[in-house]
């Protein structure tokens, strides 16, 4: 009698043991599948909203390196950068994006396009960083809007555009930011012809921005500064 109750515990036991590990398995499957992202612990999610508060007004290293931060923290990052580039401020934005680009993590190219997005509502610097995010990350779709960004007349955005494309596609098209207006439009034209080659479709047709000429020697570190 003794020994089949000793069995019957062992059994008990084991059968125990076995639903248990069953559950905690299935509760973590079920965990990893629901989360999109790796989380941020508690810590470093204050970390990264101290962060944020300073964006809005940060120039220069000063944004570079935030910018840099949110793009090695990574993907415990990544939610709020996708919250954050719909902020209706357009510093905020576009610096959301550029980190989101400067991740290289092509898996953020879904979750942008699921973004409501209207260009037509949009400021030409987030238009632009936008495309430039995008195209970074693999979606090279946006490649006009970058050609395009030749033709602003602030100085800076047209330099950022020049590298993003080069760096980009690899092509070495030769544009100076800082040549004439001639020479300047010849270099689009063979990025138009590149683009047509490359994707077997047209150009968008070219508007006129409107935008303030401030030429200047400061280096940029988005297309909005």
């Amino acid at each position: 009698m003794k020994h089949v109750t000793l069995r019957a515990l062992a059994l008990a036991l084991s059968l125990s043991v076995a639903l248990g590990c069953s559950t905690t398995k299935n509760a973590s499957t079920s965990d990893l599948s629901d989360t999109r992202w790796v989380r941020a612990s508690p810590i470093l999610e204050q970390q990264l909203r101290d962060a944020a508060e300073q964006l809005p007004w940060a120039k220069g290293l000063q944004k570079l390196e935030l910018i840099r931060y949110f793009a090695n923290v990574g993907e415990p990052a990544y939610d709020l950068l996708i919250e954050l580039a719909q902020d209706p401020s357009t510093a905020v934005a576009t610096s959301a994006y550029s980190a989101m680009g400067a991740s290289r993590d092509g898996r953020l190219v879904e979750e942008i396009h699921k973004i409501d997005w209207n260009p037509a509502e949009a400021t030409q610097d987030l238009r632009l960083e936008r495309a430039r995010t995008l195209a970074r990350l693999g979606d090279w779709s946006t490649l006009p809007e970058l050609i395009r960004g030749l033709e602003d007349e602030r100085l800076y955005t047209r330099a950022l555009c020049d590298q993003a494309l080069r760096e980009i596609t690899k092509e070495r098209i030769q544009f100076d930011p800082r040549g004439d207006l001639v020479d300047r439009e010849l270099a689009i034209q063979a990025w138009e012809r590149w683009w047509l080659k490359y994707s077997g479709k047209p150009m968008p047709p070219r508007v006129d921005f409107a935008v303030p000429s401030t030429d200047g020697p400061s280096a940029p570190t988005s297309l909005e500064d």
